[in-house]
């Protein structure tokens, strides 16, 4: 059996009297894209800065390909870390800056060269050899703060909010770019991001994190789809939420009493007639219906129309819902057509697109 790229096990991380860790394990494949996506102060730099070697973890280990590297200082692991700003040694060229860390495993020169050149060519640099740090635009600066960490062709690449400081187009040109490398390498990359979109497109699993634990782990399509806690599914994308309580259950669907109207969703385990509970639906999967037709199903909602914004690839309107709860949905520019705020409008889903859950106490 392979041994994961990366292994961590019942990582904790104490500082003074806060808790940036706690209990965490992940496993990443060799080859693997895995994002680590939360909110600020949610520990996901903490444990990158671990992997690395720059935090010692309070309790846990660290395994890189199956070597317990927790008690190694950073400059020994095979990892390297591309940071939130390329940090370019701003008296070298962009070769020198490449070929730095070659230099100090005192590689030959040609060898040095051959693979600077390479590194360009992989990033779509060549001909800025010559050029320094100065002379960079920043999507340019990061490529080249990227070159440099393949360069010495680590294990493991790790990666603080590469991207973070870069303007939109820019970002979502390079998200993009990033990927095709890391697909091209066939590398392992830990990228944090708190860009759920950012997550979305380039990751192969994305990990949650959230008061230093990481409470769901999946495919971009698992976590968006079937997110696992209502902190989850509002952090990803738009969410609209239908609080109630169940009032009846057929097999495996569920029935919800929201506002005194009955909605249809699938049975999670744990879940009893009696309990208060969370529909979720995202605003791409409702869609205009004849008044009456989804909501004899449990299967739609009418509401006044309250809102309607052009978003260029959609028009968003919301409408009020049972409950004193505000709708959401994504609708076609022709399917919006006409609809005017004060318009009743009926909305309807399909049987798969709603995730049910049980309402936390807390």
């Amino acid at each position: 059996m392979t041994a994961p790229a990366v292994g961590i096990t019942g990582l904790s991380k104490i500082f003074g009297t806060s808790r940036a860790l706690d209990d965490v394990s992940l496993a990443v494949r060799p080859g693997e894209f895995v994002s680590l996506l939360g909110p600020s102060g949610c520990g996901k730099t903490t444990l990158l800065r671990i992997i690395a070697g720059f935090e010692s973890p309070t309790q846990g280990r660290v395994f890189i390909q199956g070597q317990d590297v927790t008690d190694l200082p950073a400059e020994q692991r095979p990892t390297n870390l591309v940071f939130q700003r390329g940090a370019l040694f701003p008296h070298m060229n962009v070769g020198m800056n490449i070929g730095y860390a070659l230099r100090l495993r005192r590689w030959p020169a040609a060898r040095i060269a051959a693979r600077v050149e390479e590194m360009l060519a992989l990033v779509r640099l060549d001909g800025l050899r010559d050029r320094m740090p100065g002379q960079l635009s920043g999507g340019q600066s990061q490529r080249v703060a990227l070159a440099r960490a393949l360069a010495a062709e680590p294990k493991v690449l790790l990666l603080d909010e590469p991207l973070s400081s870069l303007d939109l187009k820019l970002r979502e040109q390079m998200q993009l770019e990033l990927r095709a490398i890391q697909r091209q390498l066939g590398a392992t990359f830990v990228f944090v991001t708190h860009d759920q979109t950012e997550a979305l497109v380039m990751s192969d699993r994305i990990a949650i994190l959230q008061d230093g634990r990481i409470v769901q782990t999946g495919s971009p399509q698992d976590i968006y789809r079937r997110p696992n806690s209502v902190f989850v599914s509002s952090f990803i994308g738009q969410t609209n939420l239908l609080r109630g309580r169940i009032v009846g259950q057929d097999g495996p669907q569920s029935v919800i009493d929201v506002g005194g109207v009955n909605l249809s969703g699938p049975t999670p385990p744990g879940l009893a007639p009696g309990n208060a509970a969370i529909l979720l639906l995202r605003p791409e999967a409702l869609r205009l219906r004849e008044p009456g037709v989804a909501a004899a199903a449990g299967r739609g909602v009418e509401g006044r129309l309250t809102d309607r914004v052009y978003l260029g690839h959609c028009v968003r309107i919301s409408i009020a819902g049972p409950g004193g709860t505000t709708l959401c949905a994504d609708l076609r520019e022709d399917e919006a057509e006409g609809l005017q705020t004060g318009d009743i409008v009926a909305l309807g889903w399909a049987a798969t697109a709603p995730t049910l859950m049980k309402e936390d106490p807390g």
